[in-house]
């Protein structure tokens, strides 16, 4: 039981989709909650007074959030398109080790996480906006303040996050860089396999935990027992 888990957290470790769809359902509990707080607050409540804060319109709110969704779902597929172009190159020069390098990378796993989690953050806030009038004719506008600020933050952690991952691609198919890979896991299984010194069992202790355990003798007989059993045999035959 204890190897299946080790060898399913292993898998989970090195595939290419658990980390991203991890920030998918975070980036979709995040929409509802700050959603749900816009509608409990009031949507404009909390930027009334603050500077650079003002409430935005449903039409601007939907432009900007169609906006961010289009344009990240299209930097994560042409950048990741074009990455995985640049790798499998390198790796038929270098080995294919390196696809499955780059597959279990956590760099590379974040980076696609941030694309996908800002992209399903800004269609489930797109979907909660509301003109005047729509849905009926009492029906008030609303739009959530809080949601697009942070949609503007996750926009502004992707572009970061783009730029490391333009960086950390060439650093990590570099011939440098793949070498110290294989040096660092080398080590790392060697030290698995024979531990340090200090942590090994002492001689003695590991001597006697491998050299099988005595057989139990069978007493000697003592001389006197021998000679009264002669005896008692010499007599049987004469008689």
């Amino acid at each position: 039981m204890k190897a299946r888990l080790l060898r399913l957290s292993d898998t989970l470790r090195e595939s290419y989709w658990f980390v991203p769809t991890i920030m998918a359902l975070a980036a979709l509990l995040l929409a509802l909650t700050t959603v749900t707080i816009d509608s409990h607050a009031g949507s404009t409540a909390w930027t009334t007074g603050l500077p650079g804060l003002d409430a935005a319109r449903p039409d601007g709110a939907r432009s900007l959030l169609s906006a961010i969704g289009g344009s990240m779902i299209g930097v994560a597929g042409t950048t990741f398109s074009v990455t995985i172009a640049a790798v499998v190159y390198a790796s038929g020069q270098y080995g294919p080790r390196l696809l499955s390098n780059f597959m279990s990378d956590r760099g590379n796993q974040v980076t696609l996480g941030t694309f996908i989690a800002t992209f399903v953050y800004s269609l489930v806030v797109l979907r909660t906006i509301r003109s005047a009038g729509e849905g009926g004719t009492s029906a008030v506008a609303f739009v959530p303040q809080l949601a697009l600020l942070i949609a503007l933050v996750l926009v502004l952690c992707s572009i970061a996050v783009l730029i490391f991952f333009i960086h950390h691609v060439p650093m990590r198919i570099h011939i440098n860089s793949v070498i110290e890979q294989i040096g660092a896991r080398l080590v790392a299984d060697i030290e698995a396999r024979f531990p340090p010194s200090d942590q090994r069992p002492a001689p003695l202790a590991l001597a006697t935990r491998l050299l099988p355990r005595p057989r139990r003798s069978i007493p000697a007989m003592s001389t006197r027992s021998r000679a009264h059993r002669s005896i008692a045999t010499a007599s049987a035959i004469s008689n």
